[in-house]
Order: C-alpha cells, then sequence, then structure tokens
C-alpha cells in the first residue's frame, strides 16, 4: 500500500524533472510558497486533491495534524484555524482541501530534508 510519503515523492519528481537541481529548486520553492504557488498544477484543484489524496491517505493525513496540534498544545479545530486558508475553510469540502495542502508541504519538507537537499 502506498503511503503519503511517497506519493509527494512521486509528485515532486514528476512535477521537478528529472535533474537533482530542478528538484531541489522545486522542493525550496514549495516550502517558501507552499501550495498555492501553483507549483504542483493539481493541487490547485479541490476535487482532485480529495480524491487523490484526501481519500486515498485520510488516516495518515488526520494523524499528522493530531501530531502537529498536540506539539503546539491546541485542539483540532484551534490548529485548523492557524493554519495558511485557515479564514477560507466555509464547507467540508474546502476543510479537506486545507488538510491535504498542509500534509502536502509537511510531506515535501521530510522529502526535502531526507532526500532531496543532499542528492548526489
Amino acid at each position: 500500500m502506498e503511503n503519503l510519503y511517497n506519493k509527494v515523492k512521486e509528485e515532486i519528481y514528476d512535477e521537478a524533472g528529472i535533474t537533482k537541481e530542478d528538484r531541489k529548486t522545486f522542493c525550496e520553492g514549495m516550502l517558501k510558497h507552499g501550495c498555492v504557488s501553483g507549483a504542483v498544477a493539481d493541487m490547485l484543484f479541490k476535487k482532485f486533491v480529495i480524491n487523490t489524496l484526501y481519500d486515498n491517505f485520510k488516516e495518515e493525513i488526520e494523524n499528522l495534524v493530531s501530531e502537529y496540534a498536540e506539539a503546539e498544545q491546541k485542539n483540532r479545530l484551534e490548529f485548523l484555524g492557524s493554519l495558511n486558508g485557515a479564514d477560507d475553510v466555509t464547507d467540508i469540502i474546502t476543510e479537506k482541501n486545507l488538510l491535504c495542502w498542509f500534509a502536502f508541504e509537511e510531506m515535501v519538507s521530510k522529502v526535502y530534508e531526507e532526500e532531496v537537499k543532499n542528492e548526489k
């Protein structure tokens, strides 16, 4: 079974191209600007995001949210409210999209640190 980390890694390698410099630049841009930048075109389309990420990786995403909320000593709702874009959440679709963006960005950070940053 594919996990969220591997899915995001696959997206990085698909979106960024084949050179290590392209992957590094892509990740650094994503870490600086986030999904809202449009660096991953599919992440701009809520239906794709939810069908591809949330529905397939719901448990991992929710665990990640819980982990971060606990680390920040917030409940789930307080944590969600602290995310960039939380002011725009008016329905469950937008909430799922926000959660996917958060999880995607966190996984990009992890892939960058573990694999791309020091790629030889």
